[in-house]
């Protein structure tokens, strides 16, 4: 007998955004905003049931269950100044500003029935079958917070050379302090022919979902269905397989190309680019109790929480891509109307 739980969601998506802006004496322009976003993912398992519950005596065998979810909030204040200066060699554009942001991450439990194992001879698997829900040892309730500063100078060194150049200082609650970079340059060649290209530096963060979601789950594993975990980092799962802490990513960007205008209303673009990351964050694969070149500390650890397989979020990946873009605009006003 074959059947097939249906796994249900429930999505609330909630933003708020609002700033005011204005001149600070003749030259200085200002802009201050706020924006708060909320999601919350619920999560529901229906037409199925807990089979380890079945052999229970008496037991209520409910087939709907709340799985539980989680949410994420966001809270970002930017304040940015500019102004421009056109005394300076052919023109000066100035920006400066900061940005404080607040987030927070939540994992909340499902029922009981929905994630629990109950005492039984026959070895079913604990929870709702398809997707059992969030358990105690799932939540969390983890926050930080990262402060950063900008400044940005465009400089129209002559009518045809235009250079850009930019600093970002960051500073994380859980990561500490970065600076990135970048430089632009463009040179009109002639009058409808420009050359570009820029090279820049850049940094992530892990975020609070990658550092801090765990979950029980059935997959497949040797043509078998199987109980799954997805452990968080830093939990001892995790450090018994030898996964260390997360860090940041980081990259190396550069790109090179023009922009031309052979006749009236058509416009090519090109541009080469090549994208450096090192210590990208990925899902690993399924690392299965059964092998034995594994830890006995690791496989020990999932026997404990009867599953058969675990996987982690690790910076496991440093990835090059090289890449070309064409963009081939052609605009033509037909009628007087058009």
């Amino acid at each position: 007998i074959y059947y097939n739980p249906h796994i249900q969601t429930k999505i609330q998506d909630v933003s708020f955004a609002a700033g005011v802006k204005g001149k600070l004496g003749k030259d200085w322009n200002w802009d201050i905003s706020n924006t708060l976003g909320r999601n919350d993912f619920h999560y529901y398992g229906d037409k199925t049931f807990n089979a380890s519950q079945i052999m229970v005596a008496n037991a209520v065998q409910p087939t709907h269950f709340d799985d539980g979810g989680f949410n994420f909030l966001q809270n970002s204040f930017n304040v940015d100044v500019s102004k421009s200066f056109k005394t300076v060699a052919a023109g000066l554009n100035l920006g400066m500003g900061g940005e404080f942001r607040y987030e927070n991450y939540k994992i909340y439990k499902g029922e009981d029935a929905s994630y629990l194992a109950y005492p039984n001879s026959y070895g079913q698997a604990p929870g709702s079958q398809g997707f059992p829900g969030f358990s105690p040892a799932d939540v969390v309730n983890e926050s930080r917070n990262n402060v950063s500063f900008y400044a940005d100078a465009e400089l129209n060194a002559s009518k045809a050379w235009l250079l850009d150049a930019a600093v970002r200082f960051e500073n994380y609650s859980d990561f500490g302090s970065v600076a990135t970079f970048k430089f632009a340059t463009r040179y009109k060649v002639a009058k409808d022919f420009n050359l570009r290209g820029s090279v820049s530096t850049g940094f992530r963060a892990p975020s609070l979902q990658q550092i801090n979601f765990s979950n029980t789950l059935t997959s497949f594993s040797g043509g078998m269905l199987v109980q799954s975990r997805i452990a968080r980092n830093g939990d001892a799962i995790t450090k018994s397989a030898g996964i260390p802490d997360l860090k940041e990513e980081t990259s190396v960007n550069g790109s090179i190309g023009f922009a031309w205008k052979p006749v009236a209303g058509l416009t090519i673009t090109v541009d080469g680019y090549m994208v450096k990351v090192k210590d990208r964050i990925v899902l690993s694969g399924l690392f299965d109790k059964d092998d034995a070149t594994l830890p006995a500390a690791f496989t020990s650890q999932l026997s404990a929480i009867n599953v058969q397989t675990a996987q982690f979020f690790a910076n496991s990946v440093n990835t090059t891509n090289f890449g070309l873009d064409m963009v081939i605009d052609y605009n033509k006003k037909i009628g007087a109307n058009t």
